[in-house]
C-alpha cells in the first residue's frame, strides 16, 4: 500500500513537472508568433518595434520559467534518469525562445525588407509561417505527452515534417538572397542570412524538442 502511495505520487510530480514545461513551451510558441508577426509588418512597410519588445519581455520569461524548473526539478524526488530527461526537455524548448528571440535582434536592425525582391518577401513569409505551425505542433506534442501517448508521437511526426518544409523554404530563401547579392549591400546581405539562419535554428530546435519526447514516452509506462 505504503508503495502505491509512493508512486501514485511520485507520478503527480512527474506530471505536475511537464505541465510546467507546457506552460514554458506556450511562452516559446508566443515568441515564435512575435518574431512571425513582426517579420510580417517588417516586410510590409510597417513598424515591427512594438512585437519585437514584446518578443524580448517573452524570451525573458520564458527564461525564468527556465530557471525555475529546473530549480524545482533539482528538488523533486524524481529519478536521475527522469530528471534528466525533463531537464534536457526544458533546455530544448528554451532554444526555441532564444532563437526566436535571436531573429529578432537581428530583424531590428535589417533595414528596409519591404525594399527586398517580391519573390525573396514571398518566401520568408512562408518560411517565418511555417515555424509558427512547426511550433504549434510541438506544444500539442508536449501537451498530450501525458495523455495519450501516441497522439504525441504523431505530432512529434508532423513537427518533422513541417521542419522539412521550413528547410526547403529555407534553402530558397537563401537562393534568392544570393540572386540579389548584386543589389544589395554587403552589411545587408550578411544580416539576412543571420536572420535566415536564426529562423532555421528556431525549427530545428522544435525538432530536437519532440526527439526528447520520445525519449521519455519510451520511459513512460
Amino acid at each position: 500500500m505504503a508503495s502505491g502511495l509512493i508512486g501514485w505520487l511520485y507520478g503527480r510530480r512527474k506530471s505536475r513537472l511537464i505541465s510546467s514545461v507546457v506552460k514554458h513551451l506556450e511562452l516559446a510558441t508566443r515568441c515564435v508568433e512575435d518574431i512571425s508577426e513582426a517579420t510580417h509588418r517588417a516586410l510590409n512597410d510597417e513598424d515591427p518595434n512594438g512585437i519585437l519588445e514584446l518578443l524580448n519581455e517573452r524570451e525573458r520569461e520564458a527564461d525564468s520559467y527556465r530557471r525555475s524548473i529546473i530549480y524545482e526539478l533539482s528538488r523533486s524526488e524524481l529519478t536521475a534518469e527522469d530528471k534528466d530527461d525533463l531537464s534536457h526537455l526544458v533546455k530544448r524548448v528554451d532554444m526555441i525562445a532564444d532563437y526566436a528571440r535571436g531573429a529578432g535582434r537581428i530583424l531590428a536592425i535589417l533595414p528596409r525588407l519591404e525594399r527586398l525582391p517580391v519573390e525573396l518577401k514571398s518566401c520568408i513569409s512562408d518560411m517565418v509561417e511555417l515555424l509558427v505551425k512547426c511550433s504549434q505542433a510541438t506544444r500539442r506534442c508536449v501537451e498530450t505527452l501525458l495523455e495519450d501517448k501516441e497522439e504525441a508521437l504523431r505530432y512529434a511526426d508532423r513537427v518533422e515534417e513541417v521542419e522539412e518544409e521550413v528547410d526547403e523554404a529555407y534553402g530558397r530563401c537563401r537562393r534568392l538572397v544570393a540572386d540579389s547579392s548584386d543589389n544589395l549591400p554587403a552589411a545587408h546581405l550578411i544580416f539576412l542570412s543571420q536572420f535566415l539562419d536564426a529562423l532555421e535554428n528556431t525549427a530545428d530546435s522544435c525538432e530536437d524538442t519532440v526527439d526528447q519526447v520520445r525519449v521519455i514516452a519510451i520511459h513512460i509506462s
